[in-house]
C-alpha cells in the first residue's frame, strides 16, 4: 500500500510522504514547489495551462513555459509517488486545457481541512453540537500554523487566498473565545484573542474580546490599558477613535462594572461604527426601499435584513432582478446574504449559491463549475432528462460527465472560443431558467470581486433573460472600493 501524502500550505509548504518529510533537494526549482501549492490549495478545480504559464514563468514564451509546465508537472507526479511504475497521475490529474488535484486520492491538505472545520463560519451557520462546533475551531485553529505559503510574499495570487483564509482564522479565533467567555475561561479567551490581534491589530471585536476577558479575571488595569493602547493605535493608523461598542466597555470597566456590558456586543464585529454597508436592488419594478421589521438573528443587521425579506416576499410578481451587497471585508455580508438564502428557500424557493476566490480569476466559469459539478455527478438521470437537453449539450464541454451519463446528447459543431462562451452561458442560463418555471430561483455570488468574468457575466444575464410569472434573480457580495 502506497504511503499517504501530508501537504501543509500554512507556514512554509511542507509535503510529507508517510513518516519521511521530503527535503527540497527533490525538487528542481521552486516552480515546481508553487506548482504543488497551487493545485493542492484550488481544491480540485481545473487551473488552466495558460494560467499556470502566466503564474510560474512569467518571463518565457509561450512554448517554452509550455514546455517547462509539462516537465514540472512530469517531475511532481514521480515525486509524489515514488514507488509507481512511472508517473503516477493519482493526484495531479489532466484535464481539457489544464490540470486538477485529484481531491479523490485520499492526500490530506492542511488549507482543505481548514476550510471545511471553519466552513459553518462562512455562512454564519452552526451545526451539530456547540462542543462539536468548538472542537472544529480549535482544531482549525490548530492547524493554522502560520499565514498561507508565508514565504511567498510576492507572488499575488498566493496574497489574494492569504488575505482569505487569515480572515477565517481570525474569525475562528473570535468564535471559540467568546465560547470560553461564556463558559467562564477568561484566561483562554485573552490567549486567543491575542493572538488574533498579533496578525490583525486594528481588529476591533478582538480587542473587545480582550479587554471583557482581562476585566472579568480581575486585571482591570489591563483591560483599561488595553482600550487605551488600541485608542492610540487606531488614532495613529486611521485617525479615528474606538467604536461606541468599545467604549461603552470601556465606560463599564471604569465603573467597575463590566458584567452591566453586554456580551453580544462583544461578539459583533458588524457593529462597528467605522463599518459601512450598501444594499442596493435593481430591478425595472424594484420601486422604493423600505426597512421593514422583521426579527433576525443578526445583531446589529435588522434594516438591512428585513430590506431583504420584503425583496424575496416579492419573488413571485417579479420578473427577474439583481441584489448588490456592499461593504468593507468583516462586516457580515456573507452571513446576511446566507440568511436571507436560508429565508427564500423556507418560502420556496429553489437557491444556488456560488463562491468565488481569488484563485477563480482567468478560470472560466470556475464558480458555477464548482457548484454544479457535483450536482451533475449526482442526480438521478430522469432527472437530467427533465431538462432541456440542448442546454445540456451546450455546456457539456465544461462537464464532461453530462456524456458521460447522457450520452445521447446533441452534438455541437465547433466554434471559436468567444462563441463558445456565449453558448455556454446560454446553455447555463437556460437551465436556470427552467429550473425558474417551477420555482422561484434565486442565485446568490458571494466574494463576486474574485470571480472570472465568464461567472459574472452569466449571473448578470440571468435577470435580463426573464420568464413571466416566475422570478430568476441574482444577488452577489463585494467590498466596497
Amino acid at each position: 500500500m502506497n504511503a499517504p501524502l501530508r501537504v501543509a500550505l500554512f507556514g512554509a509548504l511542507t509535503v510529507q510522504i508517510g513518516d519521511r518529510t521530503l527535503p527540497d533537494s527533490v525538487w528542481r526549482s521552486r516552480q515546481e514547489q508553487r506548482l504543488l501549492a497551487i493545485l493542492a490549495a484550488t481544491r480540485g478545480r481545473v487551473i488552466a495551462a495558460g494560467r499556470l504559464c502566466e503564474w510560474l514563468w512569467p518571463d518565457s514564451d509561450s512554448a517554452s513555459a509550455s514546455v517547462n509546465l509539462r516537465s514540472a508537472i512530469s517531475n511532481l507526479r514521480r515525486v509524489l509517488e515514488p514507488e509507481a511504475d512511472r508517473a503516477s497521475r493519482r493526484y495531479i490529474l489532466t484535464r481539457s486545457g489544464g490540470y486538477a488535484w485529484n481531491r479523490e486520492s485520499g492526500a490530506w491538505i492542511d488549507v482543505d481541512e481548514f476550510l471545511t472545520l471553519t466552513e459553518p463560519l462562512a455562512g454564519g451557520q452552526t451545526t451539530g453540537s456547540m462542543e462539536q462546533g468548538e472542537a472544529d475551531l480549535e482544531r482549525a485553529i490548530t492547524l493554522y500554523r502560520g499565514d498561507f505559503l508565508e514565504d511567498e510574499q510576492e507572488l499575488a495570487w498566493a496574497a489574494m487566498e492569504r488575505e482569505r483564509l487569515r480572515a477565517r482564522y481570525l474569525d475562528a479565533l473570535r468564535r471559540v473565545a467568546e465560547i470560553k467567555l461564556d463558559r467562564g475561561d477568561p484566561m483562554a479567551a485573552a490567549a486567543l484573542a491575542g493572538r488574533g490581534i498579533a496578525i490583525a491589530p486594528l481588529a476591533e471585536p478582538l480587542w473587545r474580546i480582550l479587554m471583557l476577558a482581562q476585566a472579568r479575571s480581575g486585571d482591570t488595569a489591563g483591560a483599561l490599558q488595553s482600550y487605551e493602547r488600541y485608542r492610540h493605535l487606531l488614532d495613529h493608523e486611521l485617525g479615528a477613535a474606538p467604536s461606541p461598542q468599545t467604549q461603552a466597555l470601556h465606560m463599564a470597566i471604569l465603573r467597575g462594572d463590566p458584567g452591566s456590558y453586554a456580551p453580544a456586543a462583544v461578539s459583533s464585529s458588524h457593529e462597528n461604527r467605522h463599518d459601512r454597508q450598501r444594499i442596493e436592488p435593481r430591478s425595472p419594478r424594484a420601486g422604493q426601499r423600505s426597512p421593514g421589521s422583521a426579527a433576525t438573528p443578526i445583531v446589529g443587521r435588522q434594516e438591512e435584513l428585513a430590506l431583504l425579506h420584503r425583496w424575496l416576499a416579492d419573488l413571485d410578481r417579479r420578473s427577474g432582478g439583481m441584489v448588490t451587497i456592499v461593504g468593507e471585508a468583516g462586516i457580515g455580508k456573507t452571513r446576511l446574504i446566507a440568511e436571507t438564502l436560508r429565508t427564500a428557500a423556507e418560502r420556496g424557493a429553489f437557491t444556488l449559491e456560488l463562491r468565488a476566490t481569488p484563485l477563480d480569476q482567468g478560470l472560466p466559469f470556475a464558480a458555477v463549475g464548482e457548484m454544479l459539478r457535483p450536482l451533475l455527478r449526482n442526480v438521478p438521470e430522469y432527472r437530467l432528462r427533465q431538462l432541456p437537453q440542448f442546454a445540456l449539450a451546450q455546456i457539456a464541454d465544461l462537464f464532461p460527465v453530462l456524456r458521460e451519463r447522457l450520452p445521447d446528447l446533441p452534438e455541437l459543431p465547433d466554434v471559436p472560443p468567444e462563441e463558445r462562451r456565449n453558448r455556454q452561458i446560454d446553455g447555463l442560463c437556460e437551465l436556470a431558467l427552467a429550473l425558474a418555471r417551477t420555482l422561484p430561483l434565486v442565485v446568490a455570488l458571494d466574494d463576486a470581486q474574485w470571480a472570472d468574468d465568464a461567472t459574472l457575466a452569466t449571473v448578470g444575464v440571468l435577470p435580463v433573460r426573464r420568464r413571466a410569472g416566475r422570478c430568476c434573480s441574482s444577488w452577489h457580495t463585494a467590498p466596497m472600493n
